[in-house]
């Protein structure tokens, strides 16, 4: 887990959504008890770490966040540890590219967030994309980060670690636009 909790954050905005859902949802006629997840492509492999959160712990106010989901054309996306070789290769090439470089060791995380929004944004995108060469990559993947997400997600799905709920894992092999 980074020093400072910042792992991870659009996991957890995920799982506030949810919670979001879970208190409001009967206001609009919904179930709380009948929220299915679905997403595609990169969004289903999100889908099954909500799966995975917190070794598979989706519960909220003593109830299931949600009671199914479904994977469109993405699942389970094996990724290394969130303080690995490769992700400190992404975050030093970010920083090189936001000019930061030189800063101390220490120092860069909190020089990033201090750059100007175009900077940091063409920083970021300097890395494989994932339509680029290198886009099995996967530079923006959530990671395991020892409290979030334990191990890497396909670790999780082999020790039963993930909220069992009935789900669809689906492919779109011919996909037109």
């Amino acid at each position: 887990m980074l020093e400072d909790g910042a792992a991870n954050l659009g996991l957890l905005d995920q799982r506030m959504g949810l919670e979001w859902v879970a208190d409001n949802i009967a206001a609009f006629g919904g179930d709380p008890e009948a929220i299915t997840i679905w997403s595609q492509s990169a969004g289903a492999m999100s889908v099954f770490d909500r799966l995975a959160l917190f070794d598979g712990n989706n519960t909220y106010k003593g109830r299931p966040l949600f009671r199914g989901a479904i994977m469109d054309s993405g699942s389970i996306t094996p990724t290394e540890l969130m303080n690995g070789v490769k992700t400190q290769s992404i975050f030093d090439t970010v920083v090189e590219a936001a000019g930061r470089a030189s800063a101390a060791d220490s120092a860069k995380l909190e020089c990033l967030r201090g750059v100007e929004y175009e900077t940091f944004v063409n920083a970021s995108n300097s890395i494989p994309a994932f339509l680029g060469y290198n886009s099995l990559a996967f530079s923006y993947a959530p990671r395991p980060d020892g409290w979030i997400l334990t191990p890497s997600p396909e670790v999780l799905a082999q020790e039963g670690k993930y909220a069992a709920v009935p789900m669809i894992i689906s492919s779109q092999e011919n996909e037109v636009y």
